[in-house]
């Protein structure tokens, strides 16, 4: 049994290289890939050349009691006898069909390892984004217990000396414990995105960089382009072609067992009885071509034959599925990346609207024209905006990072450029700054 490693602080490319090196998931992904792989070789033996040998020794003990042509006798003799058989396939349809049905196997095996190393890289930026935003939550909510925490004070003072409300202490003291709340809960939040990135990298990580407010740039022009892109580089609908490639195969494999077979064989034998009362030794050696058609097997293979196309159509139809699938997908992430761009720009000027009403309002309670009511509620829009503008910011980067997952393209790479993009620029090499 083996544990995490010690805690540590991981960009976003960093969790990235961890969930590629040292996920289980991954590694049993491409276990499971090398093990359809050496299903080629098995087929491929079929048509390579066959050798046997066999060689039994055996005694034997006979007894004659009463027979006309010779008095009684007993006799044990030993003999052992020896055969090399050689076969080559010149002609085998159903062996050849197979191993083409094998090749397209493989080629959705590493379809679908490409499939899982980009949906873990997907699941490992979203936990990475998740704890990004439950650490920004949680700063702004104790940066509002801090503020709540000096205003209940200044409340409970101003009523020990009897210049304060019941009323509005009371309200005070209710807004820091609804606040206190909140923080335990972004708490909460923070350490189970910290576990969720334990389990996608076996590694316990304690914290990680901030971020940026930079966005990184939309690769594609167009929901149309990206559809084109989806078209010739989707894992998912790569392997769904591949699924039907193979089906298609398979109807050839169950076609050809009406083919005949032909065979080129060679074989050597040897046996020895010397020991026996007509004793002798035997050498053979026999070679030729085998040919053998299969006539009538009861409807067998006819069947086979047409559940083999029935399951072609199948796959055929799953394809769709698919294709559909990943339209849906393409076009959905469009639609959230832009409906996220178009709420941070409203929530942008929603936050420096709630900063400016908070400081105006702060302002008018210290001259008497507002209440601490309306300072708390103030408070409240701006904590409001504030979590509402950074879960908008992390909705865009995750709908980016959707949208190269839906069209193929989520790779280390694309993981470097979007880890770069989102790095502060204090943070970066002066070569990266650009």
């Amino acid at each position: 049994m083996t544990f995490s490693s010690p805690a540590s602080s991981e960009t976003l490319l960093e969790v990235a290289d961890l969930v590629l090196t040292r996920n289980p998931q991954l590694a049993a992904a491409r276990f499971q890939r090398d093990a359809t792989t050496t299903q080629r070789r098995q087929a491929k033996a079929l048509l390579l050349p066959q050798l046997r040998f066999s060689y039994t020794l055996q005694r034997q003990n006979v007894n004659v009691d009463n027979s006309r042509f010779q008095p009684p006798f007993s006799a044990s003799y030993g003999s052992d006898q020896l055969s090399l058989t050689l076969n080559q396939s010149i002609y085998n349809g159903q062996a050849i069909a197979a191993l083409k049905q094998v090749n397209a196997g493989i080629v959705g095996a590493n379809w679908q390892l490409a499939s899982n190393q980009q949906e873990l890289l997907f699941n490992a930026a979203q936990a990475w984004f998740e704890l990004a935003a439950t650490k920004e939550r949680a700063a702004f909510n104790w940066a509002e217990l801090k503020a709540l925490a000096k205003q209940l004070d200044v409340a409970q003072a101003r009523y020990d000396l009897g210049d304060g409300d019941r009323l509005m202490l009371e309200e005070t003291r209710a807004r820091h414990d609804l606040a206190r709340a909140d923080n335990l809960r972004a708490e909460q939040a923070k350490q189970l995105a910290l576990e969720r990135l334990r389990e996608l990298t076996g590694r316990q990580i304690s914290s990680i960089p901030d971020i940026s407010e930079r966005v990184p740039p939309l690769r594609f022009a167009s929901v149309e382009e990206a559809l084109t892109v989806a078209e010739g580089s989707s894992p998912a609908l790569a392997e769904a072609r591949s699924r039907t490639a193979a089906a298609q195969a398979n109807v050839r494999v169950k076609k050809a067992g009406h083919y005949p077979i032909v065979n080129l064989f060679a074989q050597h034998n040897q046996a020895d009885t010397a020991d026996s009362p007509v004793g002798n030794e035997q050498r053979a050696n026999v070679y030729g071509v085998q040919f053998e058609l299969p006539v009538f097997s009861g409807g067998q293979v006819a069947a086979e034959v047409d559940e083999a196309q029935l399951l072609a159509r199948s796959a055929n139809e799953t394809e769709e599925v698919v294709r559909r699938q990943v339209e849906r997908l393409v076009r959905q992430n469009w639609l959230s990346i832009d409906s996220a761009k178009a709420q941070q720009q409203a929530l942008d000027k929603a936050l420096r609207s709630a900063e400016i009403a908070l400081e105006a309002t702060t302002a008018g309670a210290e001259v008497g024209i507002r209440t601490t009511v309306d300072v708390l509620n103030a408070r409240s829009t701006l904590l409001r905006a504030r979590t509402d503008h950074s879960r908008a910011r992390y909705e865009h980067l995750l709908a980016q990072l959707g949208l190269l997952q839906a069209v193929g393209q989520l790779d280390r790479q694309v993981i470097e450029d979007f880890s770069q993009q989102i790095t502060p620029l204090a943070l970066l090499p002066p070569s990266s700054r650009g």
